[in-house]
């Protein structure tokens, strides 16, 4: 049987997401909008989304903060992807610049 985590491990885990989330936060605002910049939001979002979920199982005193990063991370993440995929669209349509 694993041994329960350790309360330091929780709540480094839960600034890792916290930081995280700010990272796509900042990344989607300041990212001007090619298909690369969509990419790295992803990214961003996606690992933020990854470690948010891991920090909300775990207990700790940040878990509802990180709970409320997962949520804003998620929506940033289903932004980009839609917006990678207009992008996309266009660009395979000659619409647009790459």
């Amino acid at each position: 049987m694993p041994d329960a985590p350790r309360p330091s491990d929780a709540r480094t885990l839960h600034i890792v997401a916290l930081v995280l989330a700010v990272l796509s936060v900042v990344a989607f605002f300041t990212l001007t909008g090619g298909v690369i910049d969509y990419l790295i939001m992803i990214a961003c979002a996606g690992a933020a989304v990854f470690f948010a979920i891991r920090g909300v199982l775990r207990p700790g005193t940040l878990r509802w903060v990180v709970l409320a990063a997962g949520i804003v991370s998620t929506l940033i993440l289903v932004t980009s992807l839609g917006l990678l995929v207009i992008r996309v669209t266009r660009v395979l349509t000659s619409d647009a610049p790459f």
